[in-house]
Parts: C-alpha cells; structure tokens; sequence
C-alpha cells in the first residue's frame, strides 16, 4: 500500500497533526513513511533544518516507521 508523504514546514517543525498523520500510516498497516519537508528556504540555519529532520525522524521510529525518503522543498 503506498501512503502520501507527511508534508511538514521547516518553520513550524512537526505539529501535533504530524504524529497523527505517523500514526494513521502504521494503523494502516505502513512499514515506512516519505517526508516532504517545505519551506526551507525560510530557514538560514542549517542546524535547525538538521534538528527538524531528526525529530521527524524520532517520531516515525517512535510509531514503529521508517523514513522511506525525506526531501527538501
């Protein structure tokens, strides 16, 4: 089964419908999740897009998921 990428601004970092979105994908039986991280071209800190990407990250491994991708827009 193919799921839609979890879309997340740079900006905002993961929100509480984010960890939903996670969820929703593992009840459904997915095994990885892609990630399409927008706006990062409103961020100058490389470190803080770093740190969003890892705490997305956490929380797919956190929900049993993998990142299957994780762009940057």
């Amino acid at each position: 089964m193919t799921f839609d990428p979890v879309v997340v601004s740079a900006t905002d970092g993961p929100l509480p419908a984010t960890v939903e979105q996670i969820k929703a994908i593992k009840a459904q039986g997915g095994t990885s999740v892609d990630v399409v991280l927008t706006n990062t071209d409103l961020v100058d800190d490389q470190e803080l897009l770093e740190l969003v990407e890892l705490e997305i990250r956490s929380i797919a491994t956190d929900n049993g998921l993998s990142i299957g991708a994780m762009t940057r827009r």
